[in-house]
C-alpha cells in the first residue's frame, strides 16, 4: 500500500491499456491525519470497472479536495444519437471513522451481499492443482491422471488442466480461438479424460482465454478481421497472440459456440478465464471513424456480455478471472466471477518474506537464491551419499573414533560437495546471464549489446 499527503494540484493514477491492469487497482482511500488500521476517519472509492479508468484527487487554492472518478477521457468519446442514453460505470463509495481496517471490511461485505450474485459465493472453494507449472504445454491424458492420482493423496479437490488441451496448441504460437479438443493429447478425448480424473476422487477444471486470437489459428485464417486492427496499420503481436474485437456480436457467438459446446458436453465443474495481453490497435472494422474511440469501452461492455451468458448458462461452474495473475483484479469482474487470481507469483518463499519489501530489502533476489538452495538439496544430498561411499570403500571410518576423528575423516567428503555446489551455482549464474536475467525491477529486459573496436579485433 503507497501513501502520500494530499497537496495542491492533480494526484491520479489511471489505466489506458484496456484493462484495469497490473499497475493500478480502480481504488483509492482518503484517510485523516493519523487514520490507523483501528481508527480515524476514511473514505474509500472503488470503480466497478475493468477497462481504462481514472481517478483524480485535486486540492484547489481553498484547500477542498475534489474526487473524480471513471472512464479514462484520453482516446474516448462516446456518439449519442437522439433519445439515446449512456450509462457510465458505478463506483462504490465507503466512509467509516473506525480506520482502514472497517473500511476494508465494509468493502467486503458489500460485495458478498450485493455484487457477487455466483451460488459459489457461500461455498467454501476447492483446492486445486493446476497443470501449468508441472508440465506447461508438455502433457497427455496419462500425465494428468498421474498428477491427480498424486494430488488426490494430498487431499486436493480439483485438477485444472490449463493451457495447450485445444487446436493444434503444442506452443504459445497457435491455436487460441480454436476451442476444440486436441484428441491427439487427450486420447479417448475429453469426457474419458474427465472419467478417470473423477475416479481418482477430483473435480476438473479447464483454461481459456476467450478474448483472445493467434495468427496461426484457424479461426484467424477464416476471419482476420475479427481481431482487433486499424487499416493499413500493421497489427502488434503480443504473446504471440492478437486480441479479439469483443465489440462484435458476430465475434461473441462463435466463441461463445464453441466454448460452450466443450462445456455442456462434458462434466466440467470450474473455468480458469485468462486475458494475457493489454490492447493495441484499437479499432474495429464494422464501427464507422466517427465511433472508433468508442472500442475500448465497447470492447469491456463486450467481454461482459460473453461472460454473463456463460454464468447464466452454466450456474453452478466456479468461473475464476485471471490476467496474468492479478490484471483485471476489479468489482466489474468479481460480478461475475466470484474469484479472481491474485497474482502468478506463485513462489511461496518470495509470498511469504514479501513484507520486508517494506524494508527496502531485495525480496525477489533472497526468495530466488533461498528456492535455488531448496532445490539443490536433494542432489546435494544424493551426491554426499555417493562420495561418503567412495571414501569408505577407500577406507575411512566415518562411523567409528571419537567425535575428532569423524570430523577429520569429514573433510575430504566436505571439500569435493562444496566444489560441487558452488559449480553448479556458477553454470547456473552463467546461464542466467547468458539469457539477460536481472533480479528485481525490470528483470524481463533485454541488455543491449554493442559492437566496439575491440570486438572488431578480436574476429
Amino acid at each position: 500500500v503507497t501513501e502520500r499527503p494530499l497537496c495542491h494540484g492533480i494526484q491520479s493514477i489511471q489505466s489506458k491499456r484496456g484493462s484495469s491492469s497490473h499497475n493500478h487497482n480502480p481504488f483509492v482511500a482518503l484517510k485523516a491525519h493519523g487514520a490507523t488500521e483501528e481508527n480515524g476517519e476514511v473514505y474509500g472509492v472503488n470503480l466497478i470497472y475493468s477497462g481504462n479508468f481514472s481517478i483524480e484527487a485535486e486540492v484547489d487554492c481553498l484547500n477542498a479536495t475534489r474526487l473524480l472518478a471513471g472512464i479514462n477521457p484520453t482516446d474516448f468519446t462516446w456518439r449519442l444519437e437522439p433519445n439515446e442514453s449512456f450509462t457510465a460505470p458505478e463506483a462504490v463509495m465507503v466512509y467509516t471513522d473506525k480506520g482502514l481496517g472497517e473500511m476494508s471490511r465494509i468493502f467486503h461485505r458489500t460485495y458478498m451481499k450485493h455484487l457477487i450474485k455466483s451460488p459459489w459465493r457461500d461455498v467454501e472453494r476447492p483446492v486445486l492443482i493446476n497443470s501449468w507449472e508441472a508440465a506447461y504445454f508438455d502433457f497427455d491424458d496419462n500425465k494428468l491422471v498421474a498428477f491427480a492420482h498424486e494430488a488426490a493423496k494430498m487431499g486436493v479437490d480439483m485438477l485444472v488442466m490449463d493451457d495447450g488441451w485445444f487446436g493444434r496448441r503444442e506452443s504459445d504460437d497457435s491455436s487460441l480461438g480454436d476451442w476444440y479438443v486436441n484428441e491427439k493429447k487427450l486420447k479417448g478425448g475429453l469426457s474419458s479424460l474427465i472419467e478417470r480424473v473423477n475416479a481418482e476422487g477430483l473435480k476438473f477444471g479447464i483454461w481459456y482465454e476467450p478474448e483472445m486470437i493467434s495468427p496461426d489459428s484457424d479461426l484467424y485464417r477464416a476471419h482476420p478481421d475479427w481481431c482487433l486492427h486499424v487499416p493499413n496499420r500493421e497489427n502488434s503481436p503480443a504473446r504471440l497472440q492478437y486480441v479479439l474485437d469483443m465489440t462484435r456480436k458476430d465475434v461473441r457467438d462463435n466463441i461463445f459456440a464453441q466454448m460452450y459446446k466443450v462445456l455442456s458436453e462434458n462434466k466440467i465443474d470450474y473455468v480458469k478465464w485468462d486475458f494475457n495481453r493489454n490492447l493495441t490497435e484499437v479499432g474495429s472494422a464494422l464501427l464507422p471513424p466517427e465511433r472508433q474511440k468508442e472500442v475500448m469501452h465497447r470492447f469491456v461492455l463486450g467481454t461482459y456480455d460473453l461472460m454473463d451468458r456463460f454464468v447464466k448458462a452454466f450456474p453452478n461452474i466456479l468461473f475464476e478471472n485471471c490476467s496474468g495473475g492479478g490484471g483485471r483484479f476489479d468489482a466489474g469482474m468479481l460480478y461475475y466471477s466470484p474469484q479472481i487470481w491474485c497474482s502468478d507469483n506463485t513462489d511461496a518463499i518470495e509470498r511469504l518474506l514479501r513484507p520486508l519489501a517494506r524494508l527496502h530489502l531485495p525480496v525477489h533476489e533472497l526468495a530466488m537464491m533461498m528456492t535455488i538452495a531448496l532445490r539443490f538439496i536433494p542432489l546435494l544430498i544424493e551426491e554426499t551419499e555417493k562420495i561418503m561411499n567412495a571414501q569408505k570403500a577407500r577406507g575411512a571410518q566415518l562411523d567409528s573414533g571419537t567425535l575428532a576423528q569423524r570430523v577429520k575423516a569429514l573433510v575430504p567428503v566436505l571439500i569435493p560437495l562444496f566444489i560441487s555446489a558452488f559449480r553448479r551455482a556458477d553454470e547456473l549464474a552463467t546461464a542466467m546471464e547468458c539469457r539477460c536475467y536481472h533480479g528485481g525491477e525490470g528483470r524481463t529486459r533485454l541488455k543491449t549489446l554493442r559492437l566496439t573496436g575491440k570486438d572488431w579485433l578480436l574476429s
